[in-house]
C-alpha cells in the first residue's frame, strides 16, 4: 500500500525508467498462480513436493496460456472485492473505464493506454491475471468500454 502522492515500481517493465509505473495504480489479487500437473495432482511455485500441493478450486484453461494450462481460481471475494474497488479508483482518480478486447495478449502498445490493463496486458512473462479471470463480468459491473 502506497499513499497516492508516492508511486512504486510494480510492473517491472526494463527501461522505461519507472514511467508507466509512475502514471498507473497495481493491485494485487493473491493467487499461487499457474499450476503445474504430474501424476493428475497438481502443484503451485513450479514445484513438486507435498509442501506444494494444491488442494483449493482451480481453473482449468484447457490448453496451455503463457506456460499453463490450470491456474488458482479467483474467488467470489476477489472478483466482488476488484470490482469495487475499480469502481472506487476510476471516481476518485478520473480513470476512464475502458479495457482493451483483447485480454489474452501483451502488446508494448499498451504502455500507453489509459484505462484498466492486467500485468500480463504488459509482460508476456506474466500470467496474471489469467484467462479464468471474469473479465465480461468486471466489463458489465464496472461499465467497461471495449477498445
Amino acid at each position: 500500500m502506497f499513499d497516492p502522492k508516492y508511486w512504486a515500481f510494480h510492473l517491472g517493465l526494463k527501461g522505461t525508467g519507472g514511467a508507466v509505473d509512475k502514471r498507473s495504480i497495481g493491485i494485487e489479487i493473491a493467487s499461487e498462480g499457474g499450476l503445474i500437473q504430474r501424476n493428475g495432482k497438481l502443484y503451485c511455485f513450479d514445484k513438486v513436493s507435498d509442501r506444494t500441493l494444491f488442494k483449493q478450486e482451480y481453473y482449468d484453461h484447457g490448453m496451455p496460456w503463457r506456460g499453463y494450462r490450470f491456474f488458482d481460481a479467483y474467488s467470489e471475494a476477489q472478483i466482488t472485492a476488484i470490482i469495487k474497488l475499480i469502481n472506487l479508483l476510476c471516481k476518485q482518480f478520473k480513470i476512464p473505464k475502458s479495457t482493451p478486447a483483447n485480454h489474452f495478449d501483451a502488446d508494448d502498445e499498451y504502455r500507453q493506454f489509459t484505462g484498466i490493463l492486467g500485468h500480463h496486458h504488459l509482460r508476456p512473462d506474466k500470467s496474471d491475471i489469467h484467462p479464468g479471470f471474469p473479465w465480461q463480468r468486471v466489463i458489465d459491473e464496472v461499465g467497461l468500454a471495449l477498445l
